[in-house]
């Protein structure tokens, strides 16, 4: 078994957040459903588990259903600190794996991991035990004097960056976890777990990564991440037929209703009179437009009295990404 396990405890202080940075929305999704999907969708990820504060678990399972994610099997509280969540999170699967088993470690707020990536660190693990997705260093590097300035040199030749994931046999990940916490070393490293590896002075294995696997960690990896995501959009716009645009277009009349309905806390009976005010104006005609397209909605069940349904955030969610480069693609959201 191929085992995920998503780890999602960190906070937004970096990002300036007032939520965990991977339940931060990025085009209407939040950070983790993209990850989660990435695993949902590649074939040699067989089960997730996810690790994350205990106050957030109710909302990692909502995304969960929303978004689809099927192969979710274990919620696990994490810990006050990145290894102690570690810790909770593959000690909650001894028992289940075993030890030849795979568990890929993986960080929620890293939405761009394609699937190439997870399956040759899931292979690479096979073949030596661990295969940790590393990428060469392009900037010129050295060895900081002070926070301020520096008078040694380190060869970029020399330097791998380790990014997401980390694939590791599973017993031999237990065991490197136990001889840690023997030595009492857990709390004194960086907080990771290739970090442990290399205190013990185990060998780590490269593995493959990719210029646009980041993990989002300030509000820049935030904007950069949003304009990837615009990109990709526009290039499958551009690539779709004149019919598919014209569908396009009458959903984005549809996605306009809804968002507008998340955005306001209005009753049903008002929400025409809403939409078809100065900030929609440009996309309907008149206000019986927008009443006939609540109608149909509410047909459709994608909202029901004065709230948006799941199914109906389901298939909404992609146009919040297309609706942004609907204009530039060559299309219009005029009427």
């Amino acid at each position: 078994m191929n085992a995920a396990v998503v780890l999602a405890g960190g906070t937004g202080t970096r990002v300036g957040a007032d939520i965990p940075k991977q339940f931060i929305k990025v085009m209407g999704k939040p950070i983790i459903a993209y990850a989660l999907e990435n695993l949902e969708n590649n074939p040699v990820i067989d089960a997730i588990e996810i690790v994350c504060h205990k106050d957030w678990m109710n909302e990692a399972e909502s995304i969960c259903r929303v978004y689809g994610i099927t192969k979710l099997r274990w919620l696990t509280n994490g810990g006050n600190t990145f290894q102690e969540s570690v810790w909770n999170g593959i000690f909650r699967l001894k028992g289940i794996l075993s030890r030849e088993d795979i568990a890929v470690i993986t960080f929620g707020v890293s939405p761009m991991t394609e699937p190439d990536i997870v399956t040759d660190s899931i292979r690479t693990a096979e073949k030596h035990g661990n295969g940790i997705s590393s990428e060469d260093s392009f900037l010129c590097t050295c060895i900081k004097d002070d926070e301020y300035s520096t008078t040694q040199n380190l060869i970029r030749e020399t330097i791998k960056g380790f990014s997401n994931p980390w694939a590791f046999r599973f017993g031999d990940l237990c065991d490197t976890y136990e001889e840690a916490q023997r030595r009492g070393i857990l709390s004194s490293i960086e907080p990771h777990t290739t970090s442990v590896y290399l205190a013990l002075g185990k060998r780590l294995w490269f593995s493959k990564s990719g210029g646009h696997n980041f993990k989002i960690t300030t509000r820049e990896d935030i904007e950069r991440f949003e304009g990837l995501l615009m990109l990709k959009a526009k290039q499958k716009l551009l690539m779709s037929s004149v019919t598919e645009r014209r569908k396009i277009m009458i959903n984005y009349k549809e996605f306009e209703v809804i968002n507008a309905m998340l955005k306001a806390d209005r009753h049903i009976d008002d929400l025409a009179s809403y939409v078809y005010s100065a900030v929609h104006y440009h996309t309907f005609k008149s206000h019986d437009e927008v009443s006939g397209l609540i109608y149909g909605l509410q047909k459709k069940g994608y909202i029901n009295d004065n709230s948006v349904t799941e199914s109906g955030m389901k298939e909404i969610e992609p146009l919040r990404v297309r609706n942004a480069i609907i204009l530039s693609a060559g299309g219009g959201g005029g009427g």
